[in-house]
């Protein structure tokens, strides 16, 4: 799970970083298809960083239902 703990913090980052440099170039050059693609990209951290607690939650929730049937000690 580490590893997944890092491609996910690599990847919401990654799609961070894109929603801040868009956000400023908006700013720096008043164009309207900066803002538009800093929305795009801000919508996609949101969904990866979701998606990432949903997988966490998800992988919790199976690893709690196999030690109360005994599988997994």
């Amino acid at each position: 799970m580490t590893v997944f703990w890092w491609i996910a913090g690599t990847i919401v980052l990654l799609s961070f970083a894109i929603t801040s440099g868009a956000f400023m170039a908006n700013i720096a050059t008043g164009d309207e298809r900066y803002k538009d693609v800093a929305a795009a990209a801000w919508r996609w951290t949101v969904v990866f960083g979701l998606g990432t607690f949903n997988i966490a939650i998800f992988k919790h929730i199976v690893w709690t239902l196999l030690q109360i049937w005994g599988i997994v000690s």
